[in-house]
């Protein structure tokens, strides 16, 4: 496809590989995971020819990386494929040099001789969460496999260690000082379903919700992370902290929690908030200053928490359905919608949010930080925008998962200065829509 003009793609050339799974270009080669794994000359792109290839003993090849002198994949059909070293030094006679066994869903480069491999229940795998593997000499690949009993809801990282809430595992802590070799390094369960995360201003807390409670866990030593503190009685699906103030979502609103003391939350108020197709309430919630900011399915609700004893809603934006999550930077929201994409509001007036523009891009979780956000478009990747023009947004680059091929739609930017357009994204099934 020649893109020199990214408005009107043209397609120039083709070359018939039969069905396709992933491409991975490196220099003036396309290595082209099919049934065969095909080299391809693309010096002139308008002529590619085959140079050469590696027969499929069985399955076919996918989640291609290459990396110098050697094209890393997954092989086989089974969900327990093996993550394959393959030497590209020869373009007409690739061959493979090692492999280390083990179901991988997505591969992604490290440096120069480590390979990130993920791992979930969606693959059968008998163990959830990702390896580290060290291909520093590619015929004999070294993983270390960092297990989570399942795939994790939330995670945040702050000094070297990452927490994760797990459903009914609880809090993970993972120690993140070698890269080469990430370890759990803590756990702490909860008395239900472990979903909402935050971290207090001087890291010394994590604020874990659950079906059950909102806890308080003391990380001061992350390797023996304990409750310090509980308030019992209440759903706290998301959790956001700010200005002493802890704030919850559940299935009918936002609850307040005074933080005065950090190991004895104690609850100071709540304001009731609708939302959802289906009643499920607040999805995910964001604080800042006094004001907090809910997705709840239907749009985003801004919520005035100056009184934490009289929280109240102040203004409600309607945006298209499902919004599911919100992260702020200074005077802008970003929220994610599953499936209609991510749009940019402008709240410097809280009172007044305002919807600057829209990318029609399937969205998920969603951080900002430093001009960029980070919008996980459902299933298998993550993609960064730049909010360098707010009313512009677009998409300058991310990680995918190419076992998703199929799901990730095109993106379409939109603003509110230009002729609203429908999404392109598929619409999620209900129960998709249900679990953002």
């Amino acid at each position: 496809m020649d893109v020199s003009n990214p408005a009107a793609p043209q397609l120039v050339a083709e070359v018939d590989t039969g069905p396709s799974y992933d491409v991975a270009v490196q220099g003036n080669r396309a290595y082209v995971g099919a049934r065969d794994l095909v080299v391809i000359d693309i010096e002139d792109p308008r002529e590619p020819r085959v140079l050469g290839s590696l027969p499929d003993w069985g399955g076919g090849f996918w989640n291609l990386v290459a990396a110098g002198s050697y094209l890393y994949c997954c092989h086989g059909s089974s969900v327990v494929s093996p993550v394959v070293a393959i030497d590209i030094t020869d373009s007409e006679n690739p061959r493979v040099v090692g492999a280390l066994p083990g179901g991988t869903a997505g591969l992604a480069l490290a440096g120069e001789n480590y390979l990130i491999a993920t791992t979930g229940e969606y693959w059968a795998s008998p163990e959830f969460g990702f390896r580290v593997i060290d291909v520093t000499d590619p015929s004999s690949p070294v993983g270390v496999r960092l297990s989570t009993p399942v795939s994790p809801n939330r995670v945040a990282v702050r000094g070297g260690h990452a927490y994760l809430t797990e459903n009914e595992s609880g809090l993970q802590v993972v120690d993140l000082a070698d890269s080469g070799n990430p370890r759990l390094a803590g756990h702490v369960d909860t008395p239900g379903y472990a979903s909402g995360l935050a971290l207090s201003q001087d890291g010394r807390f994590v604020y874990v919700g659950d079906d059950t409670a909102l806890l308080v866990v003391d990380v001061l030593d992350p390797d023996h992370p304990v409750i310090a503190g509980i308030a019992s009685g209440c759903i706290a699906r998301s959790v956001a902290v700010s200005g002493g103030y802890a704030y919850a979502s559940d299935d009918t609103g936002v609850q307040v929690f005074s933080l005065a003391d950090p190991r004895h939350p104690s609850r100071t108020g709540r304001v009731s908030i609708l939302g959802g197709l289906y009643g499920e309430g607040v999805y995910d919630i964001d604080a800042q200053g006094t004001f907090v900011y809910a997705a709840n399915g239907l749009g985003l609700v801004v919520i005035d928490v100056m009184q934490p004893s009289n929280p109240r809603v102040v203004a409600t934006l309607t945006l298209p359905v499902w919004t599911c999550n919100v992260a702020l930077s200074d005077h802008w929201a970003v929220v994610a919608s599953d499936p209609s994409g991510f749009h940019v509001v402008d709240i410097a007036n809280p009172t007044q949010p305002r919807l600057v523009a829209s990318v029609g891009q399937s969205g998920g979780a969603v951080a900002v930080a430093d001009g960029f956000a980070y919008v996980g478009p459902g299933a298998g990747g993550v993609d960064v925008i730049t909010l360098a023009d707010t009313a512009n947004p677009r998409i300058i680059g991310g990680v995918w998962d190419p076992g998703w091929p199929t799901m990730r739609p095109s993106p379409m930017t939109t603003s509110t200065s230009a002729k609203r357009r429908g999404c392109t994204s598929c619409r999620a099934s209900a129960e998709q829509r249900r679990s953002p």
